[in-house]
């Protein structure tokens, strides 16, 4: 193979028409080189015009500047000098072609235009840019990066990647990871995909669409096979009867989309997939998953029926899949949420929504100290059949010391059930002033009603600090009442105290 060395400055088109093509017929390169830097300017008026054709390899150690104009190459691109473009750059090689070098900042790509055989790829050996007034043109062929290595449009305008392939298409996208600087409220396209056919993954395009609700930055996102980042098809993520996504029971096999926001800056955003290339069980309801688990938005309660699917008001960044499900029935309710707050008097209020019902018998609100072990605290009456929203409330006046966990669970005319997520509230740093204590003053027997826990803990002090427990008698005692004799004791002020509470209680 025939290379041209050039020395200094030795070719320099001036006029709108010049042209130089390096071609012997079978693949010919242009190496810039010298110790002080050899210089190549290509200039045209018209960015359309071609101003350089090289049928072989561009190696760069001096400086290339292209201003305007239109280089052409079939073979790899190398800059380990200085790279500077005004115009376009165009990759048209009927053979796998390699970037490499410093390719970022003030030596990006202005008109980055990928133009070759359908099938054949440009390979990435490092990042790569593309200028913030220049685009992304993927008329045929596909980039391909490395696990290390990314593509960034710095254009902030929607359009900055054109001719994208269509949904599935096997070429006209990036395979890899492809970054785009964005403002918020636009809506961005990222045409990402695999080619691994048998990596039993999504092949072709897997489009993604990305809307920053708050911030501009830059967003990234990475298409990955089924099989690239570990995660299982087929799998059942939330077995039926155990929360709110019991109804998400596949994913779909196509892959997963990783998105990530270098940078930062971008902390609520939408987003859309467009899986292909995966066999449809007879899916009727989808969902978006996040590293493995539901992300909280839309449940997959029948309003996502088909794809592609969009979640807006995400939050999280990772590893994004779709859920989805065969289930042909429909809950007996749609929760749109159940919440527990605390009210005045150290209370404990639930409260839930359904957005409808079907044959909902009754609600039962379930307590428990340890998550494990429950009790029934009320039951409230369901609707029945309702396609309205409907609001429920109920209090928990006696909530545990420390931590009480509470479940929502809903029972069909037939006596079918299922339940809610649990929920839990922590009430250790409250002083819980549940004791009675009566009479007082008191001569010989002391009444002591409350919470269970609190009398468990009981010790009377007098005014000194001496504690007296082994000089009383324990007359009766069950979950909620002491009665204790006194009558031994001498006259004066003792200090009844629990875990959380103080009280006087004068002695006759």
């Amino acid at each position: 193979m025939r290379s041209l060395l050039i020395l200094f400055l030795l070719y320099s088109f001036t006029n709108s028409y010049g042209q130089l093509f390096i071609d012997d017929g079978s693949g010919a390169s242009l190496y810039i080189k010298n110790a002080s830097g050899g210089t190549l300017a290509s200039h045209e008026s018209v960015s359309e015009n071609v101003a350089l054709f090289v049928d072989g390899d561009i190696t760069i150690e001096g400086t290339l500047e292209n201003t305007v104009a239109e280089i052409q190459v079939s073979g790899n691109f190398a800059n380990s000098g200085t790279f500077t473009s005004t115009g376009d750059e165009v990759f048209n090689g009927g053979a796998t072609q390699t970037i490499s070098g410093t390719l970022t900042g003030s030596n990006d790509f202005y008109n980055l235009i990928i133009n070759k055989s359908t099938g054949t790829i440009v390979q990435l050996g490092t990042n790569i840019e593309v200028d913030g007034a220049g685009i992304l043109n993927l008329n045929q062929g596909l980039i391909s990066t490395t696990s290390s290595h990314y593509v960034h449009v710095k254009n902030t305008a929607v359009a900055a990647i054109t001719n994208a392939g269509s949904n599935g298409a096997l070429d006209k996208f990036v395979e890899g990871e492809l970054r785009r600087s964005i403002i918020a409220g636009n809506t961005y396209s990222f045409p990402v995909g695999g080619t691994h056919i048998d990596a039993g993954g999504g092949d072709g395009i897997q489009t993604t669409s990305f809307i920053s609700n708050a911030g501009n930055g830059v967003a990234s996102v990475v298409f990955h096979d089924s099989t690239g980042v570990g995660m299982l098809d087929s799998i059942v993520i939330c077995p039926t009867g155990t929360g709110d996504f019991q109804d998400i029971e596949y994913r779909i096999e196509n892959g997963s989309w990783e998105v990530s926001n270098p940078g930062g800056g971008i902390t609520d955003f939408d987003l859309t997939l467009h899986p292909t290339d995966y066999t449809d069980n007879g899916y009727v309801d989808y969902t978006i998953l996040v590293d493995g688990s539901p992300t909280g938005r839309d449940l997959c309660d029948g309003s996502a029926t088909s794809v592609p699917i969009t979640h807006d008001s995400l939050s999280l960044y990772g590893f994004y899949e779709v859920g989805a499900s065969t289930l042909t029935s429909l809950l007996p309710i749609q929760l749109t949420y159940f919440e527990i707050n605390q009210i005045k008097n150290h209370q404990v209020k639930l409260t839930w929504q359904t957005a409808s019902e079907i044959n909902n018998d009754y609600f039962t609100i379930e307590k428990s100290k340890d998550g494990l072990n429950w009790e029934d605290l009320i039951n409230v009456d369901g609707a029945g059949n309702s396609a309205s929203v409907l609001d429920y409330s109920a209090i928990d006046s006696k909530p545990f010391y420390g931590s009480s966990y509470y479940r929502l669970k809903q029972t069909d005319f037939n006596g079918e059930f299922e339940y809610s997520l649990i929920r839990s509230i922590n009430l250790s740093d409250l002083i819980l002033s549940y004791l009675k204590i009566y009479p007082n003053p008191v001569k010989d027997h002391l009444i002591i009603a409350g919470d269970e826990t609190e009398l468990n803990h009981l010790k009377i002090y007098t005014a000194i600090g001496q504690d007296v427990r082994d000089q009383i008698r324990f007359i009766s005692k069950n979950d909620s009442k002491l009665i204790i004799d006194l009558s031994v004791l001498n006259s004066g002020m003792y200090l009844i105290k629990t875990i959380t509470t103080a009280n006087k209680v004068y002695k006759q």
